[in-house]
């Protein structure tokens, strides 16, 4: 049983009616012009967007080719503008070495002709009261007068005068003389029982050269080459320890020997092993 409902039916039949009214227009057609239309609105749309995007995207994209060339540009103009600055700092490297070779040999130079004025001033200032120069050796001298009185003893050592020998050494190797066969005669000769010692102390100059050596490694994950730590002062491959320095120092500046006759002597006495530089000689001194 239907129950007759005039609002229900009223809206059923609106929408039958719309419905009815979409069928006819894809019957005749109205529909189908209305929904190409629409799309054709929307992709004209769509394309300028499209058109749009594609512009932005190419002025992006021209944007980024005279940034990067610019950048580029800069690059190029740092890496010429280091290059000369190497350039220029090799130049100047080179003239401070060659100034600093020129700065050497005039400290040489000053130096041996102070050690050729010093050795002059004292040969000028010799007289009889500082060495064995006799007085009538200086000029314009007078005669100088001996106020000692004379004691009427012989030159020498007086009589209960302490005797100051050579202090023996402890010797570093012993050599015994054989007695001559005259002596084993024992129906003339009879040993006393002493033994007779005698010294004869010598100097040497030795070189003693000490060579250090170590094995290397390498990292395998960073290629750095290690090995193990030197000794302090074994810095480069050939150095001079405090002796040799020592004894260019006191033959320079305590013996007052020139710095080159300092460096001849040693490199003859080493057999021309030790060639030490004169720069080296004349900076021990502030060294």
């Amino acid at each position: 049983m239907i129950t007759s409902d005039f609002p229900t039916l009223s809206t059923l039949q609106l929408r039958l009616r719309a419905k009815q009214r979409v069928i006819d227009e894809f019957e005749t057609g109205e529909r189908y012009v209305k929904m190409h239309d629409e799309h054709m609105k929307e992709m004209r749309y769509l394309e300028g967007k499209l058109k749009q995007s594609k512009l932005e995207t190419a002025k992006a994209h021209a944007e980024t080719i005279s940034v990067r060339k610019a950048w580029m540009s800069i690059v190029d103009d740092c890496i010429m503008e280091a290059d000369i600055m190497g350039k220029q700092n090799f130049e100047l490297t080179m003239e401070n070495a060659k100034l600093k070779e020129e700065l050497y040999a005039v400290k040489v130079a000053l130096m041996e002709e102070k050690d050729k004025n010093d050795a002059l001033t004292a040969r000028i200032n010799k007289d009889h009261t500082n060495s064995s120069k006799p007085s009538s050796a200086n000029p314009n001298h007078a005669t100088i007068h001996n106020s000692r009185e004379k004691s009427g003893r012989k030159p020498g050592g007086q009589k209960g005068h302490e005797h100051h020998p050579r202090k023996r050494q402890t010797p570093t190797k012993r050599i015994s003389i054989p007695a001559p066969e005259k002596y084993l005669d024992l129906t003339q000769y009879r040993p006393t029982g002493r033994i007779i010692t005698k010294q004869l102390i010598k100097v040497h100059l030795v070189t003693e050269v000490i060579e250090y050596q170590t094995p290397e490694f390498r990292n395998q994950q960073t290629g750095q080459r290690v090995h193990a730590p030197f000794p302090l002062g074994v810095t480069y491959d050939v150095n001079y320890d405090g002796t040799v320095k020592a004894l260019a120092y006191i033959l320079n500046s305590e013996c007052c020997v020139p710095i080159s006759k300092t460096r001849a002597f040693i490199n003859d006495f080493s057999q021309g092993k030790l060639s030490i530089s004169d720069g080296m000689i004349c900076n021990l001194s502030k060294e």
